[in-house]
């Protein structure tokens, strides 16, 4: 059974444009800079942070790797922007390049509003950056804020690494305030099984859409994607696109579709009126249900019976946002991820976003993503931090930096109003690519976070290598994942979470 690598999930971008002038550049610290004393404990106390609070073990399985990240040479430089205050604090970045310095370039905005820090200082995440941060959080040195996504988090709260926001939540924000949020991201970075801890603050939204090129479907006369399209269509217009040369072998796939990924595969058996874990029971695990199944054989069936469908060592495993371009494919399912994309195509052929087609039952369901930052509990700074975070999901930075500078889809309502205008904007090219349907998936409704196990990671392990096994190494029947399912309800039931 292969290795389980889990699939490309966050985008890191090619290439940054240089560096603003204001906050300089400075080597990669050794380790995060000591927090000065926390100041007074303001009327309303702040959770307070455990004297040694256990830190989550160690990971064999690596992070996720970002869709379109590349292997880093060298390490990439940290900023340091200074303020008039005496609180030091540490901000561990998963960004672009481009993202990165839009943050350093905004920083001193916040610094001026609260006085209170000295310095704050981004730290891009390192290779290897979650097992780093586990043994950071060992040593007493890890970074007072740091981005994450909802699938990783569940060793942290359960070993009380980080904040539970929900007290800050109710001390600051106003219910204007919260109802800026989109309701199912801000629901979900609620874990109901751990306590109902709220992990995180909303940081971006990603949202899986249908890429797809415009030239392609017109060179064999087919419509380009819309509302209309249920899955039926889907592998009909797959099967058109496709290509096949000498011996019968694809040369062109009609779709790209990371059924083998384990944030990836879980919504295609909803959309058939199925589940991977029983709503009632978060121990058992339904994918082995005849409804999930027939999900898993309808990519299956397309990617090794009909090859119509890539197979992923065609491209070996690389990001599919770097091979867009070259013609590999036609449609792929994925993340929006608008500049990294103009990046690589750069205005060479026409192509746009579309919704993913709805599932036999007539309902639409994407994975949207807990994209998140966290405050670690052994920071000396708790409250400090949280102002921080509150600024990084407010307003401000939300347009300046996350939507103009980085691109992404914003996670307030009143900044999505203003998302398509700013990227096309800052990128002409995007001008005819659909940007629209990140507003349309918000008022539909129909993204959400991933369905969760009581015990996740004892999931995972099971689940990654057997999805590996039917859509990487190929010949394994679709039945098999019942046995899978199986192994995974046992390993809930007998396990210590």
């Amino acid at each position: 059974m292969p290795t389980a690598t889990p699939v490309p999930a966050k985008p890191a971008a090619p290439a940054a444009p240089a560096a603003p002038a204001a906050p300089a550049p400075t080597k990669p610290a050794a380790e995060a800079p000591k927090p000065a004393a926390a100041p007074a404990p303001t009327n309303t106390p702040a959770p307070a942070a455990p004297a040694a609070p256990a830190a989550p073990a160690p990971t064999n399985t690596p992070a996720p790797a970002p869709a379109g990240a590349t292997a880093t040479a060298t390490p990439r430089p940290s900023y340091t922007i200074t303020g008039k205050g005496q609180v030091n604090l540490t901000w561990q970045m998963g960004a672009s390049d481009f993202w990165i310095a839009g943050t350093a370039k905004a920083l001193p905005g916040f610094t001026e509003k609260y006085a209170k820090v000295g310095k704050v200082t981004i730290q891009p995440n390192p290779d290897d950056w979650q097992n780093k941060l586990v043994a950071s959080m060992v040593a007493g040195t890890a970074p007072d804020v740091f981005d994450m996504w909802g699938d990783i988090m569940p060793p942290y709260v359960e070993r009380g690494q980080v904040i539970d926001f929900e007290p800050y939540v109710k001390r600051d924000l106003k219910p204007e305030d919260i109802r800026d949020f989109y309701e199912w991201q801000w629901r979900d970075f609620v874990m109901p099984w751990l306590n109902n801890i709220r992990f995180g603050m909303p940081r971006y939204v990603n949202i899986m859409f249908t890429w797809y090129r415009k030239d392609h479907f017109d060179e064999v006369g087919l419509k380009y994607p819309d509302l209309t399209w249920d899955h039926n269509t889907y592998a009909d217009a797959a099967r058109k696109l496709t290509k096949k040369g000498a011996n019968n072998k694809t040369d062109r796939y009609g779709l790209l579709y990371p059924t083998w990924g384990w944030d990836r595969y879980w919504y295609k058996p909803v959309i058939w009126g199925g589940s991977t874990v029983d709503p009632k029971d978060n121990t058992r695990a339904t994918f082995g249900e005849e409804k999930a199944l027939a999900a898993f054989e309808w990519s299956r069936k397309l990617m090794w019976d009909e090859q119509v469908m890539l197979q992923p060592l065609d491209i070996n495993r690389q990001s599919s946002v770097l091979h867009f371009p070259t013609g590999k494919f036609s449609m792929n399912e994925e993340g929006i991820y608008p500049f990294e994309m103009d990046n690589g195509i750069q205005g060479k052929f026409p192509w746009a976003y579309a919704h993913t087609p709805k599932g036999p039952t007539g309902n639409r369901k994407v994975l949207g993503t807990t994209d998140g930052y966290a405050i670690w509990k052994g920071s000396k700074n708790l409250d400090d931090a949280w102002e921080l975070v509150k600024w990084a999901a407010g307003p401000t930075n939300q347009l300046d930096v996350v939507v103009k500078a980085a691109g992404r889809v914003p996670v307030r309502h009143s900044v999505l109003k203003q998302w398509e205008a700013e990227v096309v904007k800052a990128r002409p090219n995007l001008k005819d690519v659909n940007l629209k349907v990140a507003v349309e998936a918000m008022e539909m409704g129909y993204p959400s976070g991933r369905e969760f196990f009581k015990d996740n990671i004892a999931a995972q392990q099971l689940i990654i290598p057997a999805l590996e096994k039917m859509f990487v190494v190929g010949g394994t029947p679709t039945s098999y994942m019942k046995e899978v399912a199986d192994a995974v309800t046992k390993a809930q039931k007998t396990g210590t979470r």
